[in-house]
Formats: C-alpha cells, sequence, structure tokens
C-alpha cells in the first residue's frame, strides 16, 4: 500500500494555498489521477488552482469553497476556509482517504 502524505504536513496559508494543498494531497495519495480532475469535479474552471495561487491577488469566493465541500465532503471546512484543524473531518487517515476515494468513484459513476 502506498505511503499516504500526512495532512499535518500541509500548509495554513490563504484559502487558495489551501485549495492547492487539498489538490495535491488527494493526486499524492492516489484519490484523483491530477489537478484537473480536482477541477472539474469541482466544478472549476480548467487552471483556476494555478490561476488563483499564482497571484496574491484573489482568494476563492464562497461558491467555490461550497462546489469543493460539496464534492469531498470528508474536508474540514473550517480547514478550509479558515486554516484551522486538519485537512479532513477523520482524524484517522486511510478512513478518510478511502472516503475521499468513494466521493470520487460517486462522482465517475455519476458523471461517465
Amino acid at each position: 500500500m502506498p505511503k499516504t502524505v500526512k495532512t499535518e504536513e500541509m500548509s495554513a496559508g490563504r484559502p487558495a494555498d489551501r485549495i492547492h494543498d487539498l489538490a495535491s494531497y488527494l493526486v499524492k495519495n492516489k484519490v484523483i489521477k491530477n489537478i484537473s480532475m480536482f477541477e472539474k469535479m469541482c466544478g472549476l474552471s480548467s487552471y483556476y488552482i494555478r490561476n488563483i495561487c499564482a497571484t496574491d491577488k484573489g482568494n476563492p469566493g464562497v461558491d467555490v469553497i461550497a462546489k469543493i465541500y460539496t464534492t469531498f465532503p470528508s474536508v474540514n471546512l473550517e480547514w478550509l476556509v479558515l486554516g484551522k484543524g486538519g485537512m479532513l473531518k477523520n482524524k484517522d487517515e486511510n478512513a478518510a482517504i478511502n472516503a475521499l476515494r468513494q466521493n470520487t468513484i460517486e462522482f465517475l459513476m455519476a458523471n461517465f
């Protein structure tokens, strides 16, 4: 079984940085194939994450946060918005990753 990337290793930073951290975490733990898949699943435009992280100007709006949280309800909303607590609601890393993988499977079954 591949080694998981710990959520404690992720930065608190801006909400945009946390979205990037979340997408990278999902890729590294083989929940999704790449960041483009994350954007598609969440209904974001292509290169949204790259664009928002490349500038210090913007932060995601409530609509973006809602899309991400609706797609991946295992994510700790307080972490996503405020940077408080851990990235995932479930403290059991393996259980959390399995829940995220289930979210991905459900999305793929509903959309492809």
